[in-house]
């Protein structure tokens, strides 16, 4: 649940919340493309968090500041499936306040973990249950079983930053107002964000607003922002490219007379590159669910992705 204070921020008109938050500049970036560390282990914090993705941790890292020490269970995001977590996050998961994750089965390989492994005692909070879904009213995103990647969207965000403080809260009511002052900040930030991408990417001109897509995760992004999707006729897999569904996904590609297709940063197939090569177009890399020293927070990693979008669909011609 949502606090009060915090939905108000949310419904507010982005200039008069703008104007009421103190935007903090974001992070300076690395020249590496690695991904961020591991967090250390749990010690001289009064809460550990654990959550599933590094873009999920960058938010409890923005709600809690010093008070919290937080750890992703998959630093290298969805393209990382284990089975059975290293002896470091098991001592996480077992130690954690608080576990969040996105629901939407989209951590299955990790979500049985979550419940056997856990502190007794300990929170766990599915994002995806606060978030009000964007196809069926009045039905939250995970009764609606919506496209799960809905912080791909910025004001669904602030609601995954909201809820990140709520549930610090939870288990650190002393720390209550720290959250919250925290939370809202960030929140200013992201809802600046969104004020960029909309003005960047309404001048892409409309013959240019199709977003060819090589991955499910930009459904949300692409809504938001009056952009059309194309999906195409398979997702990317690492099976070997055979000759026909190359030839499929060429003519998708040549159909929609693009010159840019997207997938998701650290996603890639001997498909998407047989397809992208022979249709002549360049393949364009959005970040989703990881972090690096080159982009280390949700902040960063939108700024970047509107910078792409531009970039790749022509909104500078």
């Amino acid at each position: 649940m949502i606090p009060e204070s915090l939905r108000s921020l949310l419904r507010r008109p982005f200039a008069l919340l703008i104007a009421a938050i103190v935007v903090v500049a974001a992070v300076a970036c690395g020249g590496s493309d690695e991904p961020a560390p591991t967090a250390p282990m749990p010690g001289g914090t009064d809460v550990i968090a654990v959550t599933t993705l590094p873009v999920f941790a960058d938010f409890v890292r923005q709600a809690g500041g010093d008070r919290v020490g937080v750890a992703a269970l998959m630093p290298d995001g969805l393209k990382d499936t284990p089975t059975s977590l290293p002896p470091e996050l098991h001592d996480w998961l077992r130690s954690a306040d608080v576990v969040l994750y996105n629901g939407l089965d989209l951590e299955s390989t990790v979500e049985d973990l979550l419940f056997v492994d856990k502190r007794r005692g300990s929170q766990i909070v599915t994002y995806s249950q606060d978030v009000a879904s964007p196809t069926v009213d009045g039905h939250s995103a995970s009764e609606a079983r919506d496209n799960p990647y809905l912080w791909m969207d910025p004001l669904f965000a602030g609601v995954y930053v909201a809820t990140t403080w709520d549930s610090l809260a939870i288990v650190d009511s002393e720390g209550a107002s720290v959250y919250e002052a925290n939370a809202g900040r960030y929140i200013g930030e992201i809802n600046a964000v969104h004020q960029e991408m909309e003005k960047a990417l309404k001048a892409i001109p409309e013959k240019q607003r199709k977003m060819v897509a090589f991955h499910p995760a930009f459904v949300h992004l692409a809504r938001r922002y009056g952009l059309e999707l194309v999906q195409m006729p398979t997702l990317v897999s690492n099976n070997p490219a055979s000759p026909r569904r190359v030839e499929e996904w060429v003519a998708t590609i040549e159909a929609q007379g693009v010159s840019s297709v997207f997938t998701a940063r650290g996603y890639t197939s001997p498909l998407l590159t047989a397809a992208a090569r022979k249709a002549g177009v360049q393949v364009c890399e959005l970040y989703v669910d990881v972090l690096d020293s080159k982009v280390s927070t949700y902040v960063e990693m939108m700024r970047f992705n509107t910078k792409e979008l531009v970039r790749c669909l022509g909104g500078g011609n």
